[in-house]
């Protein structure tokens, strides 16, 4: 497995390589390869240490590191990561460059007004009075599941966040998913020479006023050329309706019959038949469905 050339800000990043000797065959090193960080045209490294050999495979080490912003790494930099080792007391060394992009934004689940209907609202559709808090820990967990499910079904974006797509290489026309499109934050894409590269803002246009919104080449460009690697394309933008007070009141009452359906029926199998979903729901979510091209 060659090195990722994008890694997410606070997740582990894995990697792994192949010592070869000079037929081409895999083989030991001396000693197991180490490898140094570097931010990128800096010459002091972040990170170092020693990889790992993978069980009794010949030549085949492995490594993971957690990319912390205590680390030093940070977003949208690109980093150097090198490998040195010595075979048959000749010492031997290769560079691969990475780029850091934040993990997909996460409502928070604690509630509290970070999804579409607040706890309180919720408790109140339910008829629980807001001094009793055994179950706000469970309607919190199916706040958040139901608003997962509503945005799933209508391909939305509720409360502003940052979403990723990833590309093999550039489309003829974006059609970003996962509307309304707020704004396009980056567009970065892995070069001919394997170099992570951010797109100039000049070199696209974005369009806001379509759902799906869309990005098209400017007047007179055209899209660069990209390495032949899987997401050698990757798109961050930002979507949703705003705060809770933004989303329609369709989807916050589709949310409110969805968490009411599953607080009351908390069990997949009853005696007493029960529908998988109240039919209020689609019938409330539909007419703003968009599709997923």
């Amino acid at each position: 497995m060659p090195v990722p050339s994008i890694g997410l800000l606070t997740r582990v990043f894995s990697w792994s390589f192949d010592v070869r000797d000079t037929y081409g065959a895999s083989a030991d090193a001396d000693s197991a390869p180490t490898y140094s960080i570097f931010e990128h045209e800096t010459t002091t490294a972040i990170v170092t240490g020693t990889m790992a050999k993978l069980g009794s495979n010949t030549g085949f080490y492995t490594e993971e590191i957690t990319l912390a912003a205590a680390s030093g790494f940070e977003l949208y930099h690109t980093y150097l990561l090198r490998i040195s080792w010595t075979y048959n007391s000749k010492d031997y060394n290769k560079t691969y460059a990475f780029l850091v992009l934040g993990a997909i934004a996460a409502l928070d689940e604690s509630g509290g007004g970070s999804y579409p209907v607040s706890t309180a609202d919720m408790k109140l559709h339910l008829k629980i009075e807001s001094g009793e808090t055994d179950d706000d820990a469970l309607i919190d967990t199916l706040l958040g599941a139901a608003t997962k499910y509503c945005e799933e079904f209508q391909h939305r974006s509720y409360i502003t966040q940052t979403r990723y797509q990833y590309y093999d290489e550039f489309p003829l026309m974006f059609s970003v998913p996962y509307p309304p499109l707020i704004a396009v934050t980056t567009i970065i894409y892995i070069n001919t020479d394997g170099d992570p590269v951010e797109l100039d803002t000049g070199e696209y246009r974005v369009d806001i006023k379509n759902e799906p919104g869309r990005i098209t080449e400017a007047y007179n460009s055209t899209w660069p050329a990209t390495r032949a690697i899987t997401n050698a394309v990757v798109l961050t933008y930002t979507a949703g309706y705003g705060t809770s007070a933004d989303v329609p009141k369709p989807v916050k009452a589709a949310i409110k019959l969805l968490v009411g359906h599953w607080y009351e029926h908390r069990e997949a199998v009853s005696d007493i038949p029960i529908q998988i979903l109240p039919q209020a729901v689609s019938a409330l979510l539909w007419p703003e469905r968009t599709d997923i091209l």
